[in-house]
């Protein structure tokens, strides 16, 4: 067996991954642009600066409700599974794959310092600290990966709203009222761990859905109960059309020339009681 790292061929790319990724890039480069032109404040202040007519308005109310959290929430969800993907084909090729991620992660986090020294947008950083959480918990279930990812996005909520009514609207500085003033050092302090938890939580949760086989639409989502590897802990598949074989460790679809086609399954005894 050779150590040599080379690039994965056409075939082993989880496409789903791939496109979501896209789209979710596309939608934080919609609200970063916004960052670019305009003060900070007027990120999340609409009435701060840049929306002089109702088409401004509307335009920000649009990019507000659909695309900002939304994709950067998206994007996050596929960080994480990103990395645990990276881990387990490591794994496979007999490689140290906790070390070898923690050092790529290393090296991303040295990326995002050197880019929040230009811009305070940045969340390598915050990706590059969560990698050890994911990288601990990478072979839990997917049940067990759902249940971590929403109790930090409750904790982030909880932790906003037990905060928000002592906050003064002067608190924000440049969050939301003054572009020249500091956020008040304790104001800031809530917002990181509201983004760190945020951020840490749809992580978690992007890989439990990759273990459930949801990213790689494989699994229908009403099928949760899976085992680390994304297997159920039954003989039961919610689906029975032909599907091709996937790898028990990295997930990524084998070819049709490497792995037989399955064309039928045992029925689902929830299926069968729910249909009568």
């Amino acid at each position: 067996m050779t150590d040599t790292a080379t690039p994965i061929t056409r075939s082993e790319r989880i496409t789903n991954l791939d496109t979501v990724r896209g789209i979710a890039t596309l939608g934080i480069l919609v609200m970063n642009a916004v960052s670019f032109g305009l003060p900070q404040p007027a990120y999340f202040n609409l009435d701060y600066a840049g929306s002089d007519t109702a088409l401004d308005w509307i335009v920000g109310v649009l990019g507000e409700v659909f695309v900002d959290q939304k994709t950067m929430a998206m994007f996050s969800m596929l960080f994480g599974a990103g990395i645990v993907v990276f881990a387990d084909r490591a794994a496979a090729k007999g490689r140290r794959a906790n070390w070898l991620s923690l050092w790529r992660n290393t090296l991303l986090l040295v990326i995002g310092l050197v880019h929040a020294a230009f811009w305070f947008g940045d969340v390598l950083m915050l990706y590059a600290i969560c990698s050890p959480v994911l990288l601990l918990l990478r072979t839990r279930s997917a049940r067990t990966l759902f249940i971590a990812g929403g109790s930090c996005l409750a904790l982030s909520a909880l932790t906003m709203a037990a905060i928000q009514g002592e906050i003064e609207a002067g608190d924000l500085g440049d969050y939301w009222v003054d572009e020249n003033t500091a956020m008040d050092e304790d104001v800031g302090f809530a917002f990181i761990v509201d983004l760190g938890m945020r951020a840490l939580g749809a992580m978690l949760i992007g890989v439990g859905l990759f273990r459930a086989d949801i990213i790689q639409g494989r699994r229908q989502p009403s099928s949760i109960g899976v085992s680390p590897h994304g297997r159920s802990g039954s003989a039961c598949r919610s689906r029975s059309w032909v599907s091709r074989s996937t790898s028990p460790m990295t997930g990524v679809l084998m070819s049709p020339s490497s792995a037989p086609y399955r064309t039928s399954s045992p029925p689902c005894p929830w299926r069968s009681a729910t249909s009568r």
